[in-house]
């Protein structure tokens, strides 16, 4: 996952609509908007970017590439 991919996550709205919001490892102050909801995906978010990374960054050393 680079910056630019971001995760969807919904909330439901007093009147029961859902709104998709996306949110990027880099966060956004949206995130702060929607409280711990939002503080939440942004964590989910950084977690998938960092367990990406990671798996990325050991294919490369298994073939010999540097990171």
């Amino acid at each position: 996952m680079t910056n630019t991919e971001k995760t969807k996550f919904y909330i439901t709205k007093e009147d029961g609509s859902k709104e998709e919001f996306s949110i990027g490892p880099e966060g956004s102050l949206g995130v702060l908007a929607l409280g711990a909801v939002g503080v939440k995906a942004w964590k989910q978010a950084k977690a998938k970017d960092r367990k990406e990374k990671k798996i990325k960054n050991l294919k490369k050393k298994e073939n010999g590439e540097k990171s």
